[in-house]
């Protein structure tokens, strides 16, 4: 996956391909505005960092529901035969 952003010398995520004016940016910005594009562009980064897609978290979200399904039944399964005296 192609990364858009990079972190500063403060650890806050910088746009990759405009890294040379993003002081200008940042410069011209009130200051309430300057921290909402910092917040956003770490929260990119924050999802560029994890190394996934947007659709193989969608799947991980799918699948992490199916296991936790799984497991509920399970665990009933478990409490019923305990109930039963089968264990």
């Amino acid at each position: 996956m192609k990364r858009y952003t990079e972190r500063d010398a403060y650890g806050n995520a910088d746009i990759i391909e405009l890294s040379d004016i993003m002081p200008d940016i940042y410069g011209g910005l009130p200051f309430d505005k300057a921290n909402a594009l910092t917040a956003a562009l770490n929260r990119i980064a924050a999802y560029e960092d994890t190394g996934l897609t947007p659709a193989e978290i969608e799947r991980l979200k799918s699948e992490n529901a199916r296991l936790n399904n799984l497991l509920d039944d399970i665990e009933l399964m478990i409490q019923s035969a305990e109930s039963e005296g089968k264990t």
